[in-house]
């Protein structure tokens, strides 16, 4: 006798769009506060805003295309845009590569000019972040081109844990904050690592179990 395999319960679904629109809320959060205060002309409030008013090109292009790449991650993930109109799929998905790729680009350079906020740990972190996302992206995108479409979206999720990983940090140190106010540099460049491996560990069990095949017993 051959049972009816169950429907997928929604509650796991329902945790990883959390897992997802937390980090990208406080990814966004940040950037269109930043934007506000630049395009009123507001004195700089901290050595951060000091560092965007001497390095406005790379600030501004760090913020803007971070903006656009995390507003692009919901709509790359939903399997209704990829499914009904294959072609925004496509699009939006070079734009967010190209996206990406400046956004790294600039916060490489800015982990270098900008104040050193959580010491030389936290500037490590954003180096390993910064090559693990451009790599992860560069193998979805060869995998694509060879039509290798599960392997693509195994490393676009891994390029996502990459790419969140700074989002995910805030996230966990936002309680700390409330609590304990500003955190010191220690605090900040373990709450940087923590998120990362967090970040890659849970991407790599939704991989592993996508790849698993179910098995219905009979």
């Amino acid at each position: 006798m051959i049972e009816r395999s169950r429907p997928p319960a929604r509650r796991p679904r329902a945790i990883g769009v959390v897992l997802v629109a937390l980090p990208v809320l406080f990814l966004v959060m940040p950037s269109v506060t930043r934007l506000v205060t630049l395009a009123a002309g507001k004195p700089p409030a901290d050595a951060g805003d000091v560092a965007f008013s001497e390095h406005a090109a790379v600030g501004l292009s760090h913020v803007v295309l971070g903006l656009v790449m995390a507003l692009l991650v919901p709509l790359q993930l939903s399997a209704r845009v990829r499914t009904l109109w294959p072609r925004v799929h496509r699009a939006f998905g070079w734009t967010f590569v190209l996206a990406a790729s400046v956004t790294v680009a600039s916060g490489l350079v800015m982990n270098v000019v900008f104040p050193p906020v959580g010491g030389i740990a936290k500037q490590i972190a954003i180096v390993v972040t910064g090559l693990g996302f451009v790599g992860s992206l560069g193998l979805s995108v060869r995998a694509i081109l060879r039509r290798d479409v599960a392997s693509h979206r195994a490393f676009v999720l891994r390029s996502l844990a990459f790419g969140l990983a700074g989002g995910t940090a805030a996230v966990v140190l936002f309680p700390y904050f409330l609590v304990f106010g500003q955190p010191s540099d220690t605090v900040v460049a373990l709450g940087r690592w923590l998120s990362l491996l967090v970040d890659v560990a849970i991407v790599e069990l939704v991989v592993l179990r996508r790849a698993t095949p179910r098995m219905v017993l009979g």
